[in-house]
């Protein structure tokens, strides 16, 4: 029931090994995120096989991918539904809390108490989480280097932005690290390719880098900017970091970018490991 280029992908992450891995724990594959290899087949596979349906393990990966299959955006999930999931996905087990309770000893959960509430995490995208507010923590306490006089519109079709706009800006960049929301069309790339313009000169071009979570969408702002007469090219994240494969980068806390100023669209787009890296 997998897809033929799982076989592909396989011998290209285990080499020769590949059977002997996959036979062994049928569940690499999907911690392994090799394409087509979901819950459900792995699962069917494990059974097929005729491994422990009882054992730990396998309740402990059930709970991994319910959180992982979350679509709120969510790093945390309340154990009741972690639990709920592992009962569901794996009834053999007898006792689903226990498994839960191994898989964070052994660091695949992450857990807290919150509110009267305990809740779980991946404990990989838990630690994300914690180095992304650890490292805002600390560029919080830097100073602001962002322009505050950004010109205001005088009049209608003067090509600036209204006093809306600035105030949104003037808010968003109070602190070193800012986020300038707005729905569809209340102009924040407009308002965004001002200050670009005015740290262009300010800064220098080279200390600017403007980036996105997708080819697609760092090429449609890159010819926005165009259109606005700057002459800066978006680039993915990965590019910006110097993705080197195996998830590394060029560019990590030991050998910091070169840029001053890093302005993100799309931010809503990147998942918590991208965005502890950035």
């Amino acid at each position: 029931g997998f897809p033929g280029k799982v076989v592909e992908s396989a011998i290209s992450k285990w080499g020769s090994r590949a059977p002997e891995v996959i036979r062994r724990d049928p569940y690499r594959l999907l911690t392994a995120s090799i394409p087509g290899c979901g819950w459900k087949r792995c699962d069917k596979l494990h059974a097929e096989l005729g491994l422990p349906r009882d054992a730990n393990k396998r309740a402990v990966l059930a709970g991994w991918n319910a959180i992982r299959e979350d679509r709120t955006g969510s790093t945390w999930l309340a154990a009741s539904v972690v639990f709920e999931a592992i009962a569901g996905a794996a009834p053999e087990v007898a006792d689903p809390m226990r498994a839960m309770k191994i898989g964070v000893r052994a660091g695949v959960f992450r857990g807290r108490k919150d509110g009267g509430e305990t809740w779980v995490a991946i404990g990989e995208n838990a630690r994300a989480e914690q180095r992304i507010a650890d490292a805002i923590g600390r560029l919080i306490r830097s100073a602001t280097a962002w322009p505050m006089d950004l010109p205001e519109s005088e009049q209608p079709g003067d090509g600036l932005p209204s006093s809306h706009q600035a105030g949104e800006l003037a808010t968003a960049t109070a602190s070193p690290i800012g986020c300038l929301t707005g729905g569809p069309g209340t102009g924040k790339s407009y308002t965004i390719s001002h200050l670009l313009r005015l740290l262009c000169d300010r800064v220098g071009q080279e200390k600017i880098a403007v980036v996105a979570p997708t080819g697609k969408a760092s090429s449609r702002i890159t010819e926005y900017l165009r259109d606005q007469g700057l002459n800066l090219e978006a680039r993915t994240i990965h590019r910006l970091l110097g993705w080197a494969g195996q998830g590394t980068f060029a560019f990590h806390s030991r050998n910091q970018l070169p840029q001053r100023v890093i302005v993100v669209d799309e931010s809503s787009m990147i998942d918590t490991q991208l965005m502890a890296s950035l």
